[in-house]
């Protein structure tokens, strides 16, 4: 929420507008277990299926 924001596309730190992603859930999952450009990995603070969760929360966000 910090980054994205609230609806996915605050663009806080150069944070990546959810609302657009055309990531599937699987390229989401890599990108909050690892971390991508500015975003930092959260392996150390969710487990597997927390980090699913997340991402197939965020495609929630995505405007159709």
């Amino acid at each position: 929420v910090n980054c994205h924001g609230l609806y996915g596309n605050m663009g806080a730190s150069g944070s990546f507008d959810l609302t657009v992603s055309e990531l599937s859930v699987d390229e989401r999952i890599l990108v909050i277990t690892n971390g991508r450009n500015t975003m930092l990995p959260f392996s150390s603070l969710l487990d597997e299926d927390e980090i699913k969760a997340v991402a197939e929360y965020t495609l929630e966000l995505k405007k159709d």
